[in-house]
């Protein structure tokens, strides 16, 4: 099982950064393995539609092709090994 993180609004995640770090924390904690960072998942506040996780069409492509590449990292890597 691969996490990663939803897209964020950058302006929201700007207000709730600590609040995102510290439950990336406790999935490290835990030995959860995730393949990005919340950081990675901040999307431009002008592809936000009308709430701060509801993403335009063009907020969604921007996050799936972050997605997509790491997810072609992580089998990259796992197929070297």
């Amino acid at each position: 099982m691969y996490i990663t993180f939803p897209g964020y609004q950058y302006s929201s995640y700007k207000n709730s950064v600590a609040a995102i770090k510290q439950v990336e924390q406790q999935l490290k904690d835990n030995h959860f393995l995730l393949i990005s960072s919340p950081q990675e998942y901040t999307i431009p506040d002008s592809l936000i539609f009308d709430t701060p996780y509801h993403l335009t069409k063009k907020g969604l492509d921007w996050r799936t092709g972050i997605l997509i590449q790491d997810l072609k990292r992580v089998v990259k890597n796992y197929h070297s090994n």
